[in-house]
């Protein structure tokens, strides 16, 4: 592996920061300007490591060789230098020292389809690809059209059932009467009675940039009397989201529905104006793909639902819900019933047999929202108490009919 030259870390014409990729492809550098910083207001020597390997394609992407092979590269460094580090996300991008770049010339949604001749030490020029950027473990690509920008989803399933999982997720905040600068509208891509995929317009733009949460969290070491979520909506409010804590609520209590166990820090965030560098308000709720028993489609109980680990402000949905102050924020008289659900499922090419499954579990987790919105506790440890007097009283019931039957 060749040593790579510096790079200034751009944000839009503005230099950033300044770093090196090494041997070993680790990243060193430093802010240069902490207003322009990738973590807002912070120039810790941790910033552009760390948005680095959040920028970089994930090494478990699914057609991850088949992007290197495509791109001509030998890994995802080198996918990303090639691209100069763009995105559709936001305005941050990387230019070779010694490169006389602009903003203007490589940007995506000004040169959406354009190669830029760059002399460096590498066998390739600039390739304008946007998905040299594109993160998470989902086969995916952006896609131009009409003026707009698109991202297009597979599944890890045949059945492409985390693709229908982001349309079901889209009807769920439609019947809410949810605004859409609130969610993400997906749908999905049907042929012949299968899905092939979904997709949703780019809610970013040159006006509107992301800002992931793991980022906003790292804006400031977390007081030790917050929590996570807590500090996370502290540092929102303090920057102008006055309704942050109502869509977070919001978007907990949705993902409990629909079974998300995969709400980390890169799947919610904040836009932000990339001029004026203003919080312009919560980034509206997307990547609900791995949800509805996606990796568990089989019939769980109440104990198995809690016992399924989940990435978000917490490890399991039990402590989650227990972050919530308005505990009817879903109308859950808006919600489909399971024969709904059954039958969207089926609509959208998945089996029978796993429909049934997929609907019954969507009716178990309604009924514990219900019983959450109207004040009762959803406890793991119940669920494992009431399973044990279960098994208890099923061993005495046996004793009584051996002892009848003069066994």
């Amino acid at each position: 592996m060749r040593v790579y030259k510096k790079f200034y870390l751009m944000h839009r014409n503005d230099i950033a920061g300044l770093f090196s990729i090494n041997e070993d492809e680790s990243v060193s550098g430093k802010i240069l300007d902490k207003r322009l910083s990738p973590v807002p207001g912070s120039d810790a020597p941790t910033v552009i490591p760390l948005w680095w390997r959040v920028r970089r394609v994930s090494e478990s992407r699914n057609n991850l060789e088949e992007l290197l092979t495509k791109e001509g590269v030998a890994n995802t460094t080198e996918l990303l230098v090639k691209n100069l580090a763009l995105s559709i996300t936001d305005s941050y991008w990387i230019c070779p020292v010694g490169e006389k770049l602009s903003w203007e010339e490589v940007n995506l949604f000004d040169n959406p389809v354009k190669s830029v001749s760059v002399a460096s030490d590498y066998s390739f020029d600039f390739s304008n690809n946007p998905d040299g950027s594109l993160g998470g473990d989902q086969e995916k690509t952006w896609l131009y059209r009409n003026s707009e920008w698109f991202i297009k989803k597979n599944g890890e399933t045949p059945d492409e059932h985390q693709s229908i999982n982001e349309a079901f997720a889209t009807s769920i905040h439609q019947r809410q009467g949810t605004d859409t600068s609130e969610y993400t509208p997906y749908k999905a891509i049907m042929e012949d009675g299968e899905c092939k995929g979904c997709i949703c317009r780019a809610f970013t733009g040159k006006r509107r940039e992301l800002i992931p949460g793991l980022f906003v969290s790292h804006m400031r070491v977390k007081p030790n009397h917050l929590s996570e979520y807590e500090n996370y909506i502290d540092i929102c409010e303090q920057n102008g989201l006055s309704k942050i804590r109502e869509l977070l609520e919001y978007q907990i209590e949705t993902d409990f529905l629909l079974f998300n166990t995969d709400r980390h820090f890169q799947n919610f965030g904040i836009l932000r104006d990339p001029e004026t560098l203003e919080f312009l308000s919560p980034a509206p709720i997307y990547d609900t793909a791995n949800s509805m028993s996606f990796r568990n489609t089989y019939e769980m109980s109440r104990k198995d639902i809690l016992q399924t680990p989940i990435t978000s402000f917490a490890r399991s949905e039990e402590k989650l819900l227990g972050y919530i102050t308005e505990k009817k924020c879903v109308d859950l008289l808006c919600t489909p019933d399971k024969k709904e659900v059954y039958d969207f499922y089926i609509a959208h090419g998945i089996s029978e047999a796993k429909s049934e499954i997929i609907a019954k579990n969507y009716d178990t987790k309604r009924d514990m929202l219900n019983e959450f919105q109207h004040g009762l506790t959803i406890s793991l440890y119940f669920e494992k108490s009431k399973s044990n007097a279960d098994v208890d009283l099923s061993i005495k019931l046996h004793k009584e009919l051996a002892e009848k039957a003069g066994c």
